[in-house]
């Protein structure tokens, strides 16, 4: 029944006046939601109530807090290649750029690898005690090595349509 609603239909709603339901002549609505009412009853104006005042409303269910994608899967083996990468780990600084499976020194948290990139400025590394979520790209850096190739180019193929005139004549019938 909701779809069927219109200015002018009528619907049932508390009364704020009468104090009960009652039947309202819908007088206003903002998209598809009724928002103001005249009662048949007392012919006053007023916001429409689906429910008496009180009713408790029905709980919607919560939403999912899915802001950031689903964590990147556990390294097998992380000891064993944060051991092997610790002489290629470059000092952590949040001004350059770093790509998945690249070591990184953090003065604090020591040696970790980068497992994830959540989203922009944003890289999941995985330490010896744990994850962190650490910024990157926040500077002058260098950006990271790119993995994309340009198109080959190729030359237009003799006989091709255009709407430009002719070469070498003034194009119209004389």
């Amino acid at each position: 029944m909701d779809n069927e609603w219109k200015v002018g239909g009528e619907v049932d709603s508390w009364c704020t006046h009468c104090k009960g339901m009652k039947w309202h002549v819908i007088v206003a609505m903002v998209g598809p939601k009724l928002s103001k009412v005249q009662c048949n009853g007392c012919h006053k104006q007023h916001a429409y109530k689906p429910v008496p005042p009180g009713t408790p409303k029905p709980k919607a269910p919560k939403a999912k807090k899915s802001a950031l994608p689903p964590p990147a899967p556990p390294v097998s083996d992380l000891e064993t290649k944060l051991s092997g990468g610790e002489t290629a780990a470059r000092t952590y600084s949040p001004k350059d750029a770093y790509v998945i499976e690249e070591f990184v020194r953090h003065p604090t948290f020591g040696v970790g690898m980068v497992v994830g990139l959540p989203s922009a400025q944003k890289m999941e590394v995985a330490f010896r005690d744990g994850r962190k979520i650490l910024v990157h790209q926040r500077g002058d850096g260098p950006p990271p090595p790119s993995t994309l190739t340009r198109p080959v180019r190729t030359e237009e193929a003799p006989g091709y349509v255009t709407d430009a005139p002719p070469p070498g004549g003034k194009g119209g019938t004389e």
